[in-house]
Parts: structure tokens; sequence; C-alpha cells
């Protein structure tokens, strides 16, 4: 187990977002309204208060950020590839803000996506949860 320090670009979760709004508006019937780089600030302040969520589901302190990075330190089982948990924490922040942003105007696609980022961030606690189990102090029965 090692402590990585897992750094999240505002930049790709954001073009994350516009993809698969992209993608939901054209192959959605209802065609709600876009997000596109009009709401970029919007998005960005979104993507730090959710990333801050995420950081206490996981029980971390974000670290200090700079410009379009977002980071936390979290320890990482030596089999699973860093990379691999930036990417379900980055989509797992885009999914969770496409749920918040059409839970108005489209409640089912909202559903589906806050589904999904349900699902990415339980498949990140289960990659990490080896390498944050700690050892806890054995209770063994003394006959008297």
């Amino acid at each position: 187990m090692t402590h990585h320090t897992l750094a999240l670009s505002i930049n790709a979760i954001c073009t994350d977002i516009y993809a698969r709004t992209a993608i939901h508006h054209t192959a959605s019937s209802a065609r709600p309204q876009m997000l596109t780089t009009a709401q970029r600030p919007a998005l960005e302040q979104l993507i730090r208060d959710t990333f801050t969520t995420v950081a206490l589901q996981l029980n971390t302190s974000p670290v200090a950020t700079t410009g379009d990075i977002i980071a936390l330190t979290l320890p990482v089982p030596d089999n699973i590839s860093p990379a691999a948990i930036v990417s379900a924490l980055s989509r797992h922040i885009a999914l969770s803000i496409l749920a918040e942003a059409y839970s108005s105007a489209d409640p089912v696609f909202a559903t589906r996506m806050q589904s999904f980022a349900e699902t990415t961030l339980a498949a990140a606690q289960a990659a990490i949860a080896p390498a944050a189990i700690t050892r806890l102090p054995r209770i063994t029965p003394h006959p008297y």
C-alpha cells in the first residue's frame, strides 16, 4: 500500500460533462438544454463542491489546489493503478453534477446519472478499501 496524491483535472471533468450532455441532447427526444462552456464558471464551482464531498466520503481531505488541478491523498493498493482511481473519481464527479443539473429538466436521465455516479464511487471505494483497512486490536477470550 502506498499513499498517492491523486490529481484530478477540472478541464477533464468539464470535457466529460460536455460530452455526456451532448450525447444525451442528440439521443433524447426531449432535447434538454446542453451544458456548454457558457456554464463553465458554474460547473467549476460544482466540481469543487462535489470534490470536497467525495473527499469526505473517502475519509480524507483535499490537498491544496492550483488552477485546473484538484487533488487528494489516498492509500492505493500496489496492484491498483492510481490513474484508474483518478478516472473513477473524475467520472463520479461529472455524473453527480449531471444528476444535479438535470434533476428538474429530465428526472429520468438525472436518476440514471446518479445511479452511475454511486456505482462508480462504490467501485473506487472497493478498490482502495484493502489499503485503507488498518489492523484492529484482537480480543482474545480468556477462561476464568
